[in-house]
């Protein structure tokens, strides 16, 4: 069988999305069952058979929201939740009309909450877990902030890491002394940069939506931006801005979600 995805930017992260509701994914499920879908979203993400992205969603209309996913990192595994591709997913159903301006969708994560305009803003599952850190590796001592912010980041200060980001966050991303699942390592600048090492990716990213938002509970927490103030960081990829709620109530991702092209899989998937 053939399978229809429209690929699509937040920020520079990349995505693949399958629209199940439509006639012509339908069959996906019946054909290729759930266990076949890690096989299937590593193969449509490779750049070697296809446009390549950083992960693949499979999208439909939901029960206890408006649509519900199955998110993909790039190499098959499942992430709990994507803050980039939950803004991407927002703007498919609501030009797809599989949901009006304002969104719910389901994510392993829970449901979270989008609304539709130029850009796109999600409010995401609050931050928990949040834990100052110090992690020694070798001889540097890594101090942070531990937080998840429906996938767990630990954020440090980039000054002076420049020249080995990949490597520190290769490091601390498996510390399974410090996380039993793996982490995702977020650097962040005093100018306002940011950039995040994603596992799944095993690599630096053009920009992470949960990385963003856990840089915002960082600032936050460092007293270098207020509550509910809108705080801009600048991502290889792009602008991404978040808004963090008094006493970490609530925390909002909001960026722009475009469309780079439509694509079909053939049967050797």
């Amino acid at each position: 069988m053939t399978i229809k995805a429209t690929k699509m930017s937040g920020a520079g992260n990349s995505f693949l999305i399958v629209n199940e509701s439509s006639e012509t994914n339908q069959q996906i499920e019946a054909v290729f069952g759930k266990q076949e879908r890690s096989k299937i979203a590593k193969y449509m993400a490779s750049s070697e058979f296809g446009p390549g992205a950083d992960g693949v969603l499979f999208l439909k209309k939901g029960t206890e929201a408006d649509i519900e996913w199955e998110f993909y990192n790039s190499d098959g595994s499942r992430p709990e939740m994507c803050g980039n591709a939950s803004r991407c997913a927002a703007r498919f159903a609501f030009d797809n009309k599989l949901a009006g301006k304002r969104v719910s969708l389901k994510t392993d994560a829970g449901i979270v909450f989008g609304e539709v305009e130029d850009r796109v803003t999600v409010r995401l599952t609050t931050p928990t877990q949040i834990q100052k850190k110090s992690i020694q590796i070798g001889e540097e001592m890594y101090q942070g902030l531990s937080v998840d912010t429906g996938v767990p980041h630990f954020v440090v200060w980039g000054e002076g890491k420049e020249e080995k980001l990949v490597e520190i966050g290769k490091e601390i991303r498996n510390q399974a002394a410090f996380f039993p699942r793996g982490t995702n390592v977020t650097f962040v600048w005093k100018n306002g940069d940011a950039k995040s090492y994603e596992r799944g990716v095993e690599d630096i990213t053009l920009a992470c939506g949960t990385g963003a938002v856990a840089a915002g509970v960082f600032l936050t927490d460092q007293g270098e931006k207020n509550y509910e103030e809108i705080i801009d960081l600048n991502f290889p990829g792009g602008l991404l801005s978040v808004r963090i709620g008094k006493g970490y109530s609530f925390a909002d991702l909001i960026g722009d979600a475009t469309y780079l092209g439509e694509f079909e899989f053939g049967k050797e998937v």
